[in-house]
């Protein structure tokens, strides 16, 4: 049993202390957040012990993990604090405000040598299982470009609609997706551009983002996060050498990645092209179609993972360097829109 308290009562309430609950391999001893209303509700909900005060707790439980889901401008100050005192940590993205705060967390945990790993939980998504798989069965031959695209309408008024915050969509939803576009493409990112716009958003960060990522493989990662779309766009565009995967609904109603593609031994023709007239041969494609289904079963209880990390001592599942070359492609996107 891994002794776990948790500091913050935002997705730490809603995610975090439920999913740690009915996992057997951890056992839940404190919670902590500034907020007496958050606190009551935990221990009436959870019976659990909760505290104002966050290194009172640390102090008083002892424990083996600290889930840290407290906002970004906390991440830093916390997390070294408990590893300081001999406490793994399981820290929420993004792992911190910028790289500076980031690199300050890495080289206090090469120091103190506790196991230290990044919530990311997208990997873990079944579409990205899912896309994974098409991926790496190779019918799509070589990819060269993956869009990604987050869409909804929300007119944030909370703690993330602030920069002073860590707040912004290129922020919270950014390191979400750029892990995950990462993650699939297995590169390491060359060159970054980004456009930032504030639309609706009552505080002064982003609510809608476009980064474009150039790995060294040569493969274009387009990621779009827009806040204030009305219509739910596409989620997923793969384009492959020898094929296209679209994320659509199939005639059953159910979420499927839709393949089009040609088999390795066919050969593509090109379209040939009459030294006369305006009339061109075009070449006839034997398209293979595929619907590859988004399957609940494929889920992954992340806290299994966890315990992987920290109670077996296995790799962990997301592995820091990438987490750090996450908040690098930030801090360049803050960087090329001058925006903070």
């Amino acid at each position: 049993m891994i002794r776990t308290v948790v500091i913050g009562l935002g997705m730490g309430l809603n995610y975090h202390v439920p999913k740690i609950i009915d996992h057997p391999n951890f056992e839940l001893v404190a919670v902590s957040d500034v907020n007496q209303e958050k606190l009551a509700l935990a221990k009436e909900k959870y019976n659990v012990q909760g505290y104002e005060d966050t290194y009172k707790m640390l102090i008083t439980e002892k424990p083996n993990l600290a889930v840290i889901a407290s906002p970004t401008q906390f991440h830093a100050e916390q997390a070294i604090q408990a590893m300081e005192m001999g406490i793994d940590v399981f820290l929420e993205k993004p792992m911190a405000r910028d790289t500076n705060e980031a690199r300050q967390i890495y080289e206090v945990q090469k120091r103190t040598g506790r196991k230290l790993m990044i919530f990311q939980p997208h990997r873990a998504f079944t579409d990205t299982i899912t896309v994974k798989g098409i991926i790496d069965k190779g019918i799509l031959g070589n990819i060269y470009m993956i869009k990604r695209t987050m869409s909804c309408f929300l007119i944030r008024t909370s703690w993330q609609a602030y920069k002073k915050n860590g707040g912004g969509t290129l922020n919270n939803h950014g390191a979400h997706f750029i892990d995950q576009m990462l993650y699939l493409s297995g590169g390491k990112p060359e060159n970054v551009s980004c456009e930032l716009l504030r639309v609706a958003a009552t505080g002064d960060a982003d609510d809608c983002a476009r980064i474009m990522i150039k790995t060294d493989s040569g493969m274009l990662l387009d990621i779009e996060m827009n806040m204030v779309s009305t219509i739910n766009l596409t989620p997923w565009v793969i384009h492959g050498t020898r094929g296209t995967a679209m994320y659509t609904i199939n005639d059953e109603g159910k979420p499927v990645v839709r393949v089009r593609y040609c088999e390795p031994d066919v050969e593509l023709e090109q379209q040939v092209y009459h030294k006369t007239g305006n009339v061109s041969e075009a070449a006839e494609y034997p398209w293979q179609i595929e619907d590859f289904e988004i399957k609940d079963e494929y889920a992954v209880n992340y806290y299994d993972l966890c315990y992987e990390y920290y109670g077996l001592g296995k790799d962990p599942f997301v592995p820091l360097e990438d987490t750090l070359a996450v908040m690098e492609v930030l801090e360049k996107c803050h960087e090329v829109t001058g925006k903070y």
